[in-house]
């Protein structure tokens, strides 16, 4: 929220219609909200707001609230959506185990899992830094040393110098050293 003039606690809901009566803020931001179980206005249920205030409601996944969500984000912003693995699969407090190799690439000497954290690049920003081959511009009859997206099984090569890397969502990069 920007500019927010209420207090903690407010009542925001105040029949409990599903829809908010009062809105202490100039602007939102951003907002999710992660559902557990579909809600019924006026029923005593949990309401969820995010949807009425132009954002996202994710779940629920099954009978439980999802136990993972993360933004896909795009040139619009994006949308949260359910992520892999299960609130009964959450450990808090507890080391989560080792990464599960990707088709070979995750256990590769060279490869690095990475991420562009803030906003989306491009197979061009990354051959900017270090050798991008088999996706057009450098080496493209080369194998691929970059796997951007996870189809189920394994990640699938960059396509393009061009296409898109998303924020947020990890890939792997074969880094090439001065040798």
């Amino acid at each position: 929220m920007s500019g927010f003039t209420g207090s903690p606690g407010d009542d925001l809901d105040t029949d409990d219609d599903g829809t908010l009566d009062v809105t202490p803020w100039t602007a939102v931001v951003d907002a999710v909200a992660v559902v557990e179980e579909p809600a019924v206005a006026g029923s005593g249920d949990a309401l969820y707001y995010a949807e009425a205030l132009g954002f996202d409601n994710v779940g629920p996944e099954g009978s439980t609230a999802p136990g993972h969500i993360y933004r896909n984000e795009s040139p619009d912003g994006g949308t949260f959506q359910i992520g892999p693995g299960s609130l009964s699969e959450a450990t808090p407090g507890v080391a989560n185990p080792p990464a599960v190799e990707q088709g070979g690439v995750a256990s590769t000497a060279g490869y690095r899992l990475l991420s562009l954290p803030i906003t989306t690049g491009t197979g061009a920003d990354l051959a900017e830094v270090n050798l991008v081959q088999g996706a057009g511009g450098q080496y493209p009859d080369a194998d691929s040393n970059v796997f951007v997206a996870y189809n189920g099984s394994g990640y699938t090569a960059l396509n393009s110098t061009s296409s898109a890397i998303e924020a947020g969502r990890g890939f792997f990069w074969y880094l090439f050293d001065v040798n």
